[in-house]
């Protein structure tokens, strides 16, 4: 990341009834700041609206605490994504205060499992010269692998995960939860 020449590729992973998508950010993509959570927000809108054209789009959207969504020191969501989220009609499931979320959730939260399975994809669909892969190649790669995903993965039974991880979570007393649920 040192490098003169690496360039920093956004994308944004959307879990959403059954489906994962992959989008790429703009170049100019303003990172984990409050733009940035803006301008997801409005990625997210418009994803789900080609989803779910008639209408019956979700309307709570499920963030981890991150930097741009809710203040680090606080748990108060920020101005920006508040803001983003009224705009496009959303709410945020953790609403204006997500200081009762802890910062480390990894086996529970649902994205965790899809990012994982996007990682594992990416590496082995690397082109013999990487260094000469565009952003617009990269942006087809991430479209193949979300379609990738799709079609190999039980999406539809991760989306459906989260009531069921809080429980093995709560069984196990907070303590970390073993790889229980089979998904591929």
């Amino acid at each position: 990341m040192k490098s003169t020449d690496t360039i920093r590729v956004w994308f944004l992973p959307v879990l959403s009834r059954g489906k994962f998508h992959l989008e790429l950010l703009p170049g100019d993509f303003p990172g984990e700041t409050q733009a940035g959570a803006q301008i997801m927000v409005a990625k997210i809108r418009g994803i789900l609206n080609v989803r779910f054209p008639s209408g019956e789009a979700p309307k709570i959207l499920f963030t981890d605490r991150g930097n741009g969504f809710y203040e680090s020191n606080s748990g108060k969501i920020t101005d920006g994504y508040r803001t983003a989220l009224q705009d496009h009609g959303l709410k945020a499931f953790m609403g204006r205060d997500a200081s009762v979320q802890p910062g480390c959730l990894q086996e529970l939260m649902l994205h965790e499992t899809a990012m994982a399975w996007v990682r594992d994809r990416l590496k082995l669909t690397v082109p013999p010269k990487p260094w000469e892969e565009s952003i617009e190649d990269f942006g087809s790669r991430l479209k193949d692998v979300a379609l990738y995903i799709n079609h190999h993965y039980n999406v539809d039974g991760l989306c459906r995960q989260l009531p069921d991880r809080v429980a093995v979570l709560m069984r196990a007393k907070g303590d970390r939860i073993p790889k229980y649920l089979d998904l591929q």
